[in-house]
């Protein structure tokens, strides 16, 4: 089990160790260290560290203190490490710590990308709102929907609840998801939210065609109440109400 653990990026904590001779702390007077830490596969990183107290201390317990700091780029790489300090002391004599089997070991996890959710995932429930039953020729095709709900998620329209999604929710670089996942079982209002702003988006370009003979006349397309539903909608969730 490692001693400590980073995710992959993080800078803290940084790395210190007291380097012991036979249990006694050594003298750094005039000393160069070497922080070392070393991969499974034996490839070692090598970078300069800080002696916290470079000159002959009296108080032995103020000896043989060494820190190193992360920098940018030293955590990129998940996997298990090993660590060692490499001391050269005047005239040249190097020394290894610890130069037995009881090493400190740490491990780098790699960063978890957000869950996100598809926007195909909310084609169906769209097409049902817009009235766009017809499978075999659909009135909106998925470039459509997903871009009409990117444009909402990129407004800052799609809120959801503050419990669930801090921050809200937002589009993927890819503008072909939805970040963090949303679903209507952890956040109906977000849900909502999405569903209803790009439908509305679409409703002002619905149009009914008449026509009339002399026997009949008939309305195809009416989006009156359509029209009028979408907007309710909306307006309850624009006003925190949820849905009506």
């Amino acid at each position: 089990m490692a001693d400590f653990t980073l995710v992959a990026g993080d800078l803290l904590p940084i790395v210190t160790a007291t380097l012991k001779l036979n249990g006694t702390p050594v003298d750094l007077t005039d000393a160069t260290v070497q922080f070392v830490w070393i991969a499974d596969d034996d490839t070692e990183n090598i970078r300069t560290a800080a002696v916290s107290y470079p000159v002959d201390q009296v108080d032995l317990t103020k000896r043989g203190k060494v820190q190193y700091g992360w920098v940018t780029g030293d955590t990129d790489d998940p996997g298990e490490y090993r660590i060692q300090w490499r001391v050269v002391f005047p005239v040249d004599l190097p020394m290894t710590f610890p130069n037995d089997e009881s090493l400190i070991t740490f491990e780098i996890f790699p960063v978890l990308a957000p869950a996100s959710t598809p926007l195909s995932t909310f084609h169906k429930p769209l097409r049902a709102i817009l009235g766009d039953y017809d499978p075999d020729i659909h009135t909106y095709d998925g470039d459509q929907l997903n871009n009409a709900m990117g444009v909402v998620l990129n407004l800052g329209r799609v809120t959801g609840d503050p419990l669930v999604a801090v921050e809200g929710y937002f589009l993927s670089s890819d503008e072909l998801r939805v970040r963090p996942a949303l679903k209507p079982s952890t956040d109906v209002k977000a849900y909502a939210q999405l569903l209803y702003h790009t439908s509305k988006m679409f409703v002002v370009n619905l149009t009914s065609e008449s026509f009339r003979t002399r026997a009949f006349s008939r309305t195809v397309g009416d989006s009156y109440h359509l029209i009028h539903d979408i907007l309710g909608q909306v307006y309850y969730l624009e006003n925190g109400e949820g849905m009506g």
